[in-house]
C-alpha cells in the first residue's frame, strides 16, 4: 500500500495564504516548518522528488481530529545544513510569496527547527474525514484522538481523502440484486418523454471516491464507493422493474459494502430531519423515501451523521482503506475493470478459467495463441512473426454476452497495433465475406501513409457463422463509416 506522512495541528492561516499565492502561482513551490527539534526520519531517509511526491496530509490546530487538508512533499531540507546563499533565497520566497510567516525560522519557541518541507497542490478537503481513518505504517492501527497540536506519523494513504469528495444517496427498491451484485449503479439519460432528470443527470457528477449510501427496503443496507466516472451503457437487465425505462443509460461501477448495522432513517428522523437539504432531500421530512429519486447529493453534516449512526469509524476506516478511486478512465475501461471483478468473484468459475478470460481482455494467454494459431497473419500488412502480432477482439471484451465470447477464437484477430487500433476504433471493419472496410473517417493519403494499397483487397478469412456474428456486431456498433 502507498505511504503518506500526516502533521498534527498546523496554523489554518498559514495554509490558507499557501492556498491564496498558490493559486497566483500555479507550479510554485511551498515551505512547510513543523516545530521540532527532531528531523522526519521518513523524510531524512529517503527524501521525496519533484518525480516521486510522497502524499500529505494535514490537520490544523483547530480541527486536530480531522484531515483537513492534502498536499504532496516533493522535497525535504535539514535547516542545519542549508548554506548562506540558500537560505538568503529561501527567505526572499518567503516574503514574497508567504508572508505571514515571512521567512525560514530556525528557531521557535526556544527550540531549533530542523524540517523544512517542500510541498505544491495544496488542497483544502471539503468534506474532512477523520484522523482515525489513517493507519499507521509501524503498526497497523489507526491514529488516535490528539489533544494537542505536534508531532507527524508516518501513515497508509487513504485513497478516498479527496478535495473532491462528495457523498451520494442512491435509490435502489427496484434494482438492489442487479446493481449490488453487478457492481454499479445504471439510471436511464432522460425521462421517458425526452426531458432531462437531476437525478440522471447526477451519474454525470460522480467521481472515484466518492461515497454512496445505498437505500432500498426503508434501510440503508449498504456502503458503496465510486471507483468510476459515469460512462454510457445499455440497460440492463432489471427483474424486479424498469420496463419503462429508455436502453440508453449511465452506468458508475461502485464497490458495495454490506452493513452490519443497517439503519431505518425513519427511526432516528429527529435527528436527521434538520440536516435535510431544502432541495433535493433523499427524505420526506417523516423519514419515508421519496419514489422519484434515484441518485442525489448528500450534504456534508448529513453524510456524518449517516457514517456515525452506520459504522464505528474503525469499521468506515477499514471500508476505505481496502478501497480505491482509480484514474479517470474511458468508458470502455471502466465496463472492463466492472466485468474482470464480476469474472473474479464468480464462485462457479475456476481459478485457471478466470485467468484465461481476464487475460483475453487485453488480447493476452490462450486466447492471444488460439487467434495467431487460427489466422496465422495479420490480415493488413501479412506480418506473421508473433513478437509484432496483439490479439485484438472483434465484438469488443466488454460487450460480449458471456464469457464464452470473450475467450472465444472466432471473437479475434492477430493484428499489427497500428492494425489493432484502427480495428478497435472503427476505422476498419469487415463485410460478411471478410473483405476488409475502411472508414469514410480517413483520407486516402492517411491509409497509404499507413502503409496499405487500396487497390489491394484486404480481407480475412471466413470459418464459421459465429464469427460473422461478430463481424456483425462490429459494423454495427463500432464502425465509423464506409469509405
Amino acid at each position: 500500500m502507498e505511504k503518506a506522512l500526516f502533521i498534527n495541528g498546523v496554523f489554518k492561516d498559514v495554509l490558507d495564504e499557501i492556498m491564496k499565492f498558490q493559486e497566483e502561482n500555479p507550479g510554485k513551490t511551498f515551505y512547510l516548518q513543523p516545530y521540532s527539534e527532531s528531523a522526519i526520519k521518513q523524510l531524512k531517509d529517503e527524501p521525496p522528488e519533484l518525480n516521486s511526491p510522497l502524499p500529505l496530509y494535514i490537520s490544523t490546530t483547530d480541527q486536530l481530529n480531522e484531515i483537513c487538508y492534502s498536499a504532496e512533499i516533493i522535497g525535504w531540507e535539514d535547516k542545519k545544513e542549508i548554506s548562506d546563499k540558500r537560505l538568503a533565497s529561501l527567505n526572499e520566497h518567503m516574503k514574497l510569496f508567504q508572508p505571514k510567516e515571512g521567512k525560514v525560522y530556525l528557531e521557535a519557541e526556544g527550540k531549533k527547527c530542523v524540517n523544512l518541507i517542500s510541498i505544491r497542490k495544496l488542497r483544502k478537503i471539503t468534506s474532512p474525514p477523520p484522523t482515525a481513518y489513517l493507519k499507521k505504517v509501524s503498526d497497523g492501527l489507526p491514529l488516535k484522538p490528539r489533544t494537542r497540536s505536534g508531532g507527524w506519523s508516518y501513515v497508509y494513504a487513504l485513497p478516498l481523502v479527496s478535495t473532491e469528495m462528495n457523498y451520494w444517496w442512491v435509490n435502489q427498491n427496484q434494482t438492489h440484486m442487479e446493481e449490488i451484485g453487478g457492481g454499479y449503479m445504471w439510471s436511464p439519460k432522460k425521462k421517458a418523454d425526452g426531458s432531462s432528470n437531476t437525478f440522471y443527470d447526477n451519474m454525470t457528477r460522480v467521481a472515484p471516491g466518492d461515497i454512496v449510501f445505498s437505500y432500498f427496503s426503508s434501510k440503508i443496507q449498504y456502503l458503496g464507493v465510486i471507483t468510476s466516472q459515469g460512462y454510457s451503457q445499455a440497460k440492463p437487465v432489471f427483474v424486479g422493474g424498469g420496463s419503462s425505462w429508455g436502453e440508453e443509460g449511465w452506468m458508475v461501477n461502485v464497490d458495495y459494502k454490506e452493513l452490519k448495522k443497517p439503519i431505518k432513517p425513519k427511526d432516528h428522523i429527529i435527528a436527521i430531519r434538520p440536516l435535510l437539504p431544502a432541495r433535493y432531500s433523499p427524505l420526506q421530512k417523516n423519514g419515508d423515501g421519496i419514489q422519484n429519486v434515484y441518485l442525489t447529493h448528500v450534504p456534508e453534516q448529513l453524510a456524518s451523521k449517516l457514517l456515525k449512526l452506520i459504522a464505528t469509524d474503525r469499521e468506515v476506516a477499514t471500508f476505505m482503506s481496502s478501497s480505491h478511486t482509480g484514474e479517470t478512465k474511458t468508458d470502455k475501461e471502466a465496463e472492463e475493470d466492472r466485468i474482470e471483478k464480476l469474472v473474479r468473484q464468480d464462485k462457479n468459475i475456476t481459478s485457471t478459467e478466470k485467468e484465461v478470460i481476464v487475460k483475453a481482455r487485453n488480447g493476452q494467454g490462450k486466447f492471444r495463441d488460439r487467434v495467431i494459431a487460427l489466422h496465422k497473419e495479420c490480415p493488413f500488412t501479412r506480418i506473421s512473426n508473433r513478437e509484432f502480432l496483439r490479439a485484438g477482439h472483434i465484438k469488443p471484451w466488454s460487450k460480449c454476452k458471456d464469457n464464452n465470447e470473450r475467450v472465444d477464437p472466432l471473437n479475434g484477430l492477430p493484428l499489427t497495433p497500428l492494425a489493432d487500433f484502427l480495428v478497435d476504433q472503427g476505422y476498419a471493419s469487415f463485410e460478411d465475406d471478410g473483405k476488409i472496410l475502411f472508414s469514410s473517417q480517413l483520407k486516402k493519403e492517411e491509409i497509404e501513409a499507413m502503409g496499405l494499397d487500396l487497390s489491394k483487397a484486404y480481407a480475412i478469412a471466413i470459418f464459421d457463422k459465429r464469427q460473422q456474428e461478430y463481424l456483425k456486431y462490429h459494423r454495427e456498433h463500432i464502425f465509423k463509416g464506409h469509405l
